[in-house]
């Protein structure tokens, strides 16, 4: 099962980004996961599965105040290939000295992907949004949960703040082992 997910603005480096901008990012895949969630055919059918048979998918994670519906989790076999097409507007090479390289760029991306692993990640005094309400929605449970990825970098030639990017990014999530709960993701 593919599903495509966009990031524009800024990205920090991880040495540099902070449990807020961290959770900023996560609000922005949240709005797009919470789509997949409410109008994606693939969504209904699991939703149907559920209320027959209620599996772990239908588990959340309480952090906080907010309550964590990861789409890739462990208990189901599920792991996740991403292909991240990072467009900026910095000539090629550039990337790097400019606010952190690409690696500590996409070591934030991957954090804001998964839901958070402890209390810390989340800014204090920091509660859900109405829209956030009653699932905040995450691509992956843990990061680890991440089998491969693909980074190509273009130069984006729009006007703007050279620090804010585009990320086009393609997750494929696919069991790992087949069962009745994970049939519909493939192997």
């Amino acid at each position: 099962m593919r599903l495509s997910l966009v990031l524009e603005g800024e990205l920090p480096s991880s040495n540099a980004a902070s449990s807020k901008d961290r959770q900023r990012l996560r609000r922005i895949f949240h709005r797009q996961l919470a789509q997949f969630w409410k109008d994606d055919k693939f969504a209904a059918t699991l939703r149907s599965m559920q209320a027959r048979e209620p599996s772990d998918f239908t588990r959340f994670e309480k952090i906080r105040g907010f309550h964590f519906v990861p789409l890739v989790v462990e208990s189901l076999d599920l792991v996740c290939g991403l292909e991240i097409e990072f467009m900026r507007r910095q000539p090629p090479g550039a990337l790097i000295g400019n606010g952190g390289d690409l690696d500590n760029r996409i070591n934030t991306l991957f954090d804001a992907l998964q839901m958070p692993q402890n209390e810390n990640q989340i800014p204090k005094n920091d509660a859900p949004n109405p829209d956030e309400a009653p699932f905040f929605f995450c691509l992956l449970q843990n990061d680890g949960l991440i089998s491969d990825f693909k980074i190509t970098t273009k130069r984006l030639l729009e006007p703007g703040d050279p620090r804010e990017f585009r990320l086009n990014i393609n997750a494929e999530v696919r069991a790992t082992v087949p069962s009745r709960f994970n049939f519909l993701f493939g192997s």
